[in-house]
């Protein structure tokens, strides 16, 4: 997600010519398909603050001013300002224009590319960042951003956001938004991968003799033994059984994975503390101790 407004906008969605101020004119067929503009031609890909509504005494002008090196910046529908993959420090701030970040799959796989976001700045006055994680990683960038119709932008480097940040608080409010905005997205991806590894575990103590489960009951939940003895009970005999004995302290764990019934019954001999793993959480079982899987799959 990139910070600005966003737009349910589908791929093939541009602006047309019309809706398009004098300069799209100007910028149409002045950039190489699929790379940004490289500043070598002064005139090819440019624009004035004008073009997009901005005044002379703006912050963007302001800006530049302040800041060797910062470039006006326009992209054609289609054009990349960002490839995945590209080790480039480049980071936007657009003005106008929206843009697509999308994903590429391997060459191999020949799949179209996967979107990620639409993103539309419609004017000067809710601009977005674009690439901002340069400021922090100067590893590969992740995913790609493709202008949609034409994109106004000013194309920095990393050191122009201590400058951004010391000196100008709104530009700086924005690009807080932005981290917090990516931030909130990863802690809910992290969170989505937890929950892939949460056993939703429970603690119970067990007195002596107390059952821990019978012969033929559904084996719906798996016990880790954690401390204390227990007693195995078979029609023939009786077994005593302490944490040594087991693999991992898991308790009969083969019906567990099968979708079985206990085979035995199982009391506390001692005071005995015990982990309750629910049926819900088996693949996340797996996921976590796939060694205890093998071994029952081993003994089948």
């Amino acid at each position: 997600m990139v910070f600005g407004r966003l737009a349910a906008l589908p791929l093939n969605w541009v602006y047309t010519r019309e809706c398009l101020s004098p300069i799209a004119v100007r910028c149409g067929g002045m950039l190489a398909m699929g790379r940004a503009y490289d500043g070598e031609d002064a005139m090819s890909g440019t624009f004035e603050f004008a073009d997009v509504g901005l005044r002379e005494d703006s912050e963007y002008h302001r800006l530049v001013q302040r800041c060797d090196g910062i470039a006006r910046v326009c992209f054609d529908d289609g054009e990349y300002l960002i490839t995945a993959d590209e080790t480039s420090l480049d980071l936007y701030l657009v003005l106008k224009g929206a843009f697509v970040v999308e994903t590429h799959s391997e060459p191999a796989d020949n799949r179209p590319p996967e979107p990620l976001a639409a993103v539309e700045a419609p004017d000067a006055s809710s601009p977005a960042f674009v690439g901002e994680m340069a400021y922090l990683d100067a590893g590969l960038r992740t995913a790609s951003v493709r202008s949609s119709g034409v994109t106004y932008a000013l194309r920095m480097r990393p050191e122009h956001l201590n400058v951004i940040m010391e000196e100008f608080p709104v530009f700086t409010r924005i690009l807080c938004n932005r981290f917090a905005e990516r931030l909130r997205r990863t802690t809910e991806a992290l969170r989505d991968d937890r929950e892939l590894f949460a056993l939703h575990e429970r603690q119970q103590l067990k007195g002596p003799g107390e059952i821990v489960f019978r012969a033929g009951d559904p084996a719906e939940t798996l016990y880790q033994l954690l401390e204390g003895a227990l007693v195995r009970e078979t029609a023939e005999r009786e077994e005593p059984i302490d944490a040594e004995d087991l693999f991992l302290g898991f308790i009969e764990p083969g019906a567990y994975l099968r979708d079985n019934s206990y085979r035995v019954t199982v009391k506390a001999a001692t005071e005995t503390t015990i982990l309750a793993i629910p049926k819900e959480s088996k693949f996340a079982l797996i996921r976590n101790m796939p060694e205890l899987a093998v071994k029952c799959l081993k003994e089948c």
